[in-house]
């Protein structure tokens, strides 16, 4: 199984594949009629530079892109650009535009097998949020089954932490101090 494990903003990739994945999204939505809203896509870069589409949908990315993710990283917002658009009829792309001052991610929890998600650890999320001001969110699964032992597909995980930073060394050292303070029962 191949899911999504992480993820960063912004993407780390060139001008040039920047605008080829513009241009495909583009021309995917008009191929599906999609001319106004928001649509989201996901691709796959291979080693070689090729791009795969993997999904098209006319919708918003969710809840680690949107909300966790883009307003950290690239500093754009997609919510307030559609609730202005839809309040004065008139759409302010500035607020779509890359304004990166620095770098958010989003990791899953990628707990041992068999670990169980009790109330301590909902508590510690809750209280590690409040600690660290770079973490934007900790999401703990409810539905998560610690009897699995493979994650095959994206409903399955434990949960996923999101977080920004300066740098991508930065943000990555929050997650190792953050995560630190987890300590999951068997």
């Amino acid at each position: 199984n191949c899911l999504p494990i992480c993820g960063q903003d912004p993407a780390d990739i060139n001008q040039e594949i920047e605008k080829d994945i513009h241009n495909i999204l583009e021309k995917s939505s008009r191929c599906l009629g999609l001319a106004e809203g928001p649509v989201k896509g996901d691709f796959i870069l291979s080693p070689k530079n090729k791009l795969y589409v993997l999904e098209v949908a006319p919708r918003l990315h969710g809840d680690v892109t949107t909300c966790n993710t883009l307003p950290y990283g690239s500093k754009c917002n997609p919510l307030k650009f559609l609730f202005k658009a839809w309040k004065t009829k008139v759409p302010d792309e500035s607020l779509l535009t890359n304004k990166n001052k620095g770098i958010a991610a989003w990791r899953v929890l990628c707990i041992p097998p068999g670990s169980l998600i009790d109330n301590s650890i909902l508590e510690t999320a809750k209280n590690l949020e409040t600690q660290y001001s770079q973490i934007t969110k900790i999401w703990i699964n409810p539905k998560y089954d610690h009897k699995k032992h493979a994650y095959i597909n994206t409903s399955e995980i434990p949960g996923y932490i999101c977080a920004f930073g300066e740098t991508a060394k930065t943000v990555n050292e929050t997650f190792v101090d953050c995560l630190s303070n987890f300590k999951f029962p068997l």
